[in-house]
């Protein structure tokens, strides 16, 4: 397939991509749109940036009721806060088209009441990270029944981040008849398991990964002793970094310290670290990639 109008995609999903310059699928999406759209479950291993996220939010939009009623028909769980942030916004660009679309983000890291009121009034897509949607499970504020999709993104490493017991909990109480997604950058024993378990003859489909090009890399060492690590950061800083930076250091005081001493020299630069709310680190993240913090 060549062309992103040969998709078995709505005339409105199909200006959407129009519009957004996708003339031509990738591969995980030729292969995985047609059988998601037809409801098999589906087992895709891809890797990051293989146009995944795509490739499952485009059937999703297409098999929304349309209408002013707000019924949820998808339930996407994703290891962090962060992913399902980007999940979301895929949804809400890919469905700009679709009047009245409600795509709410459940996650830790953010207020729960907001959450409740947006759940009482009714959303079509839910993306969660499996904690914090078992969490309103718990509470009774979130209802599964109508579900008629479920995806599983990068679920190998959600299994591998601790998270197994609280899928299986989701997933023992969705309906019977949904569709059961998982997409996996790899196919460990663990996934391999919760498919047996919850999928029904899934589809597999396997995009191999790009050979690895040799990564475009200078890397240098300078050995100094402690004291002169301030004064030897700011010659690197000076001498090597001519965009955005990024300081590791061992322990959330020193990056607090660093960075005070950081713009205290005339570097603008902003601290991340766990003690932060996440308000905080949203900033910090956003002012390094507008450039608007050097450090």
């Amino acid at each position: 397939m060549t062309a992103v109008a040969a998709l078995p995609l709505s005339a409105e999903l199909l200006t959407v991509l129009a519009e957004l310059g996708h003339s031509q699928p990738t591969e995980i999406q030729t292969l995985a749109i047609p059988p998601l759209l037809a409801g098999r479950d589906v087992i895709g291993q891809s890797q990051t940036g293989s146009g995944k996220t795509a490739a499952f939010c485009l059937p999703i939009l297409e098999r929304l009721p349309r209408g002013p009623q707000r019924v949820l028909r998808a339930l996407v769980l994703c290891p962090t806060r962060e992913l399902c942030a980007q999940v979301a916004r895929e949804l809400r660009r890919l469905g700009r088209r679709h009047a009245g679309l409600s795509v709410l983000t459940l996650a830790g890291g953010e207020p729960i009441g907001p959450q409740f009121a947006r759940l009482e009034r009714g959303v079509h897509v839910v993306v969660g990270t499996p904690g914090r949607v078992l969490d309103h499970l718990r509470r009774g504020r979130l209802q599964l029944q109508t579900l008629r999709c479920v995806v599983l993104d990068e679920a190998d490493r959600m299994l591998d981040m601790g998270f197994a017991q609280d899928v299986e909990t989701i997933l023992q109480q969705t309906p019977a008849e949904r569709q059961m997604v998982f997409f996996s950058a790899t196919f460990p024993r663990s996934v391999e398991e919760l498919s047996a378990k919850y999928q029904r003859e899934p589809l597999r489909l396997t995009v191999a990964a790009e050979p690895e090009q040799a990564p475009n890399l200078r890397q240098l060492y300078k050995q100094v002793a402690n004291g002169e690590k301030p004064a030897a950061l700011l010659e690197i800083l000076a001498r090597f970094a001519d965009g955005p930076s990024l300081v590791f250091v061992r322990e959330k005081a020193t990056a607090a310290e660093l960075s005070r001493s950081l713009r205290a020299a005339g570097v603008s630069a902003d601290a991340l670290h766990g003690d932060l709310l996440q308000s905080e680190r949203d900033l910090a993240m956003a002012k390094l990639r507008n450039r608007s913090t050097r450090v």
